[in-house]
């Protein structure tokens, strides 16, 4: 039958840990982002990107907008650098502070939806990802960086 992916990815997260005895915490997920390894450059890319955009008089805003696990994300060492994190999220039973099921899921249409308010908000489309063409006739000097 029809489901939506990202919907099954995240009820079966939630039975297969119960399966194998995992608490699947906030907590727990955190760790999970603290041991992302990253490609070489990520951890400096930030600092850098928006030092540019500084030379340039531009603010550099940086947002992820992801159908994955927003607490994993959130344990990250790159998380502090994104102005919002927007993705999937469990909601968590009180006592035993494990998933019990789903709080908020990040589907296409609604990654679209987000993607699209931000444009308007921040910059024009066709000025997504060309900072180094940016004039300063141009009205907003913020640019957004969808991961």
């Amino acid at each position: 039958a029809d489901s939506d992916r990202t919907l099954a990815y995240m009820f079966m997260m939630i039975q297969k840990a119960k399966e194998k005895g995992i608490h699947l915490t906030k907590e727990k997920l955190h760790e999970y982002g603290k041991n992302i390894k990253f490609f070489k450059g990520v951890l400096t890319w930030f600092s850098r990107i928006n030092a540019y955009g500084e030379s340039r008089g531009v603010k550099v805003e940086h947002y992820i907008i992801s159908s994955g696990n927003k607490e994993i994300i959130d344990g990250c060492p790159i998380a502090k650098e994104f102005k919002k994190v927007f993705g999937c999220e469990f909601v968590y039973d009180l006592k035993t502070k494990e998933a019990i099921g789903l709080r908020f899921v990040l589907t296409l249409l609604k990654k679209r939806n987000i993607s699209s308010e931000s444009q308007k908000v921040h910059l024009k489309p066709q000025m997504k990802l060309r900072l180094i063409k940016r004039t300063r006739r141009e009205e907003s000097n913020t640019v957004t960086w969808f991961i």
